[in-house]
């Protein structure tokens, strides 16, 4: 044992040569003093803990039910382990029911950890018991996490005080005594499993659910068939294209606020404009590129842009402008796209995946665009699947939504003086929002748009998102000179910080 006044006496040492000029000869009665309150402090934390072999744990047994009324048996581990080897209760079972038909010598050569009769006997008790303790709280313990999983396999909403019924019926089932499924035992559920509360996003029919098993399946046929046509084309002219809605308002859904209050308000500047949208209909290729203008379908109530209108209309190249009474798209909008944008954007024969839209099925929509020099083999990716398999759903419209949403809350936050709802803007917008996320620091993550819906086999590697290229800076103002405005954005073409009027209203673009 160490001579804790020793001790004491070296660290003082220690600390009067490095940090005084004086030396430290023998213990002095501080010395002594810090050595008792040492070994006091040693004391009452040995007294108190409990150690085993030299160490002490503080562990908890991970099954337990944490309830004063449930306590393990006393032999329970020792029984469990026979020579430091632990039976499983189906092993168990199959020395009993061996032991059951031969004699005891017989078992011992079988089973060769086993050496005494009174071994046998507990293995027999245990079995009679259905198991352990300990074995019992890991069937329970699969048995709940089963049927967590058929439930929301089902999609159907599962709270804590169905996961306690579960287990409590359970426990009655296998004899286990004094179990009460306890907020402890729950929490280290939870844990054990990673399963936390959810909001609930997206309300499902019984169809969906019993109709997945077909989807996937479908997912899996289609994937098949892309895998053999994909290799007749190049990236560049491998293309998807897809629609998606934006409103004419689009407010933050999330806000910073005081905890505990009732009703958390979000102003704007009219509710209309948050219900009323337009549409857009971009393409990407494999290749990891926006392919040729922007199609922005705008929402008019006479359903055309009348001669006023198209005179002062904002117009850029990467954008082509039509419109609907609803905002959204129709066949014949399909076919106008086909003939004004998606021709004149590829220069050979090309693979164009399309979802199953009513609008888009007749492949006669996209041939009638094309000629005997260049071809569209158009791919039907199959309905229900989008979510899965459509590279513009599966990642690359939450990017472009995430840009859109951050200039509508700095309108607001710094109450600015632009309408972005007006129908100039929203082209102007769009027209910055495409300019940007062409550039060449945007390839990996579209190219992950594919590799995450399967087409493309090779991981793209790590790449950067909107929020990390354009969003991500710790500048606080705009580096064009003369200006005093706060940063807005990181141009993702040339890295310069810019305010929003920099940004917006001075319509900055790379070519």
């Amino acid at each position: 044992m160490f001579n804790i006044v020793n001790v004491m006496y070296l660290f003082n040492k220690l600390v009067h040569e490095k940090y005084s000029d004086c030396k430290a000869d023998d213990p002095s009665p501080r010395d002594h003093e810090m050595a008792n309150q040492l070994m006091t402090a040693l004391e009452l934390l040995i007294n108190s803990s409990e150690i085993i072999e030299g160490d002490i744990t503080l562990e908890i047994d991970e099954y337990d039910d944490g309830d004063s009324s449930y306590t393990a048996d006393s032999d329970d581990e020792e029984i469990c382990t026979i020579r430091n080897h632990s039976y499983s209760y189906k092993t168990m079972c199959e020395i009993v029911q061996y032991a059951n038909t031969h004699q005891f010598s017989t078992v011992k050569n079988r089973y060769r950890l086993i050496k005494q009769k009174s071994q046998l006997r507990r293995i027999r008790k245990y079995v009679r018991q259905q198991g352990t303790k300990r074995q019992k709280l890991e069937e329970l313990d699969r048995f709940v996490f089963h049927e967590f999983n058929q439930a929301r396999n089902k999609c159907l909403p599962i709270h804590d005080r169905d996961l306690r019924r579960l287990a409590i019926k359970k426990a009655r089932e296998m004899n286990l005594q004094n179990f009460v499924a306890s907020s402890f035992w729950l929490l280290n559920f939870k844990r054990r499993h990673h399963i936390t509360s959810r909001k609930v996003t997206k309300l499902v029919t019984k169809n969906y659910v019993e109709d997945r098993n077909q989807i996937i399946k479908e997912e899996t046929m289609f994937l098949q068939k892309a895998e053999k046509v994909i290799p007749r084309f190049k990236p560049t002219h491998i293309l998807n294209a897809d629609q998606s809605a934006f409103n004419y308002e689009e407010p933050s859904t999330r806000t910073l606020s005081i905890a505990g209050e009732k009703t958390t308000l979000s102003r704007v500047i009219s509710t209309g404009a948050t219900t009323h949208s337009h549409t857009i209909m971009p393409i990407l290729n494999m290749n990891g590129k926006i392919v040729g203008p922007l199609f922005v379908c705008l929402q008019e109530a006479s359903g055309r842009l009348g001669p006023r209108v198209s005179r002062t209309i904002y117009r850029a190249e990467n954008i082509h402008v039509t419109c609907s009474k609803s905002g959204k798209l129709t066949k014949s909008h399909i076919q106008y796209w086909a003939k004004e944008v998606l021709r004149p954007s590829v220069q050979e024969n090309c693979l164009l995946f399309l979802d199953s839209w009513s609008g888009q099925t007749d492949p006669t929509s996209i041939d009638e665009a094309f000629n005997e020099n260049i071809q569209c083999e158009l791919l039907q990716i199959p309905p229900k699947t989008t979510a899965d398999i459509q590279p513009c759903d599966k990642y690359f419209f939450r990017q472009w939504k995430y840009f859109y949403q951050m200039c509508f809350d700095r309108v607001a936050i710094d109450q600015l003086q632009v309408d972005l709802r007006l129908r100039n803007n929203i082209l102007k917008l769009h027209s910055l929002i495409h300019n940007q996320l062409s550039s060449d620091r945007f390839a990996r993550m579209i190219k992950y748009a594919w590799y995450s819906c399967g087409y493309i086999k090779k991981d793209p590697g790590p790449f950067e998102n909107v929020r990390n290229i354009c969003f991500s800076f710790e500048v606080d103002s705009c580096s064009v000179a003369g200006c005093d405005d706060g940063s807005f954005i990181c141009c993702s073409w040339c890295d310069k910080i810019l305010c929003f009027h920099h940004f917006f209203v001075a319509d900055h673009k790379h070519i």
